[in-house]
């Protein structure tokens, strides 16, 4: 599966996961003494084709790409509460700070400084960064593929899923997007440059992380488009590929543990608020169909 486009640099949206839609598509070259229009019916050879005219009322559901279509949620999901919905799920005291994180998740465990973080990512990148830098510059482009093809599909194959998982994109991207100027948490490499990620950073803030947001967003929205018998047994690789997901933006130095923890505490949140959309909740009882 391409990057679709990238839809001029905006698949990756810069650690947004994929917001990819439709990419450069099928690509035609046409005579220039002799264009198609220029034909005729061999059946009726005086009717010129340029005089064919087809009666339809409207663009068509169905002649929707997913990628697009995903865009029509955007405004549905900006009209809801969502602010109000993450903000006030721990009693009025917002989204929790790097450090609040930490404790939410590792309760028993000392918090982290910054530094201490810092600490962690060059080894991180020290032992791991060689072997995993494929996948970290994979990943930076897209990795929709990666859950579908974990659980056994496609685009082609699968279209209504990856119109949940591009809907999942495009509106978790407004909630981090938001907390990430709230925030406005420096990147590791610009506290600690040797850390030098393998890719560049985008051009926005650290925390929280949109790469582990979507792609624990992802494993959720791909475990409830599975059946019923599956469920259980996927549930373990899906969690898993998330949090792989999360680590490697750690080991390219890109975030700190923090980052992909608030990633994994939003992911819930988000997928609460879109749940009772209408255009989300039909595009996953669709899916669901064609996991049968």
């Amino acid at each position: 599966m391409s990057n679709q486009g990238d839809q001029g640099d905006q698949g990756d949206q810069g650690d947004v996961g994929i917001v990819g839609t439709s990419g450069s598509g099928w690509t035609f070259p046409d005579r220039v003494d002799l264009p198609f229009m220029l034909e005729r019916d061999p059946k009726k050879p005086k009717n010129p084709i340029e005089a064919q005219r087809i009666e339809r009322e409207s663009f068509g559901e169905g002649s929707w790409d997913p990628g697009w279509k995903a865009w029509r949620a955007v405004s549905d999901f900006g009209m809801t509460s969502w602010r109000d919905a993450i903000d006030g799920e721990r009693d009025g005291d917002g989204f929790p700070n790097p450090k609040e994180v930490q404790e939410i998740f590792y309760p028993d465990a000392q918090v982290e400084s910054t530094e201490k973080e810092l600490d962690t990512l060059f080894t991180m990148a020290r032992d791991e960064r060689p072997d995993a830098v494929g996948e970290i510059v994979h990943q930076r482009e897209e990795f929709i593929s990666h859950f579908m093809w974990l659980c056994g599909g496609r685009r082609s194959t699968h279209p209504q899923t990856f119109l949940v998982y591009s809907i999942a994109t495009l509106c978790s991207s407004v909630v981090t997007m938001h907390y990430k100027g709230h925030f406005n948490r420096p990147r590791p490499s610009q506290l600690a440059p040797a850390l030098m990620p393998p890719i560049e950073f985008p051009g926005h803030a650290s925390y929280p992380s949109g790469h582990s947001t979507q792609a624990h967003l992802f494993a959720m929205c791909a475990k409830e488009t599975l059946p019923d018998q599956q469920k259980d047994s996927m549930a373990p690789a899906l969690r898993a590929l998330a949090a792989r997901l999360a680590r490697n933006r750690e080991i390219a130095g890109l975030h700190y543990r923090s980052d992909s923890l608030a990633g994994k505490w939003l992911a819930p949140e988000i997928f609460g608020i879109l749940r009772p959309l209408q255009i989300f909740g039909d595009a996953l009882n669709a899916a669901k169909e064609e996991w049968k």
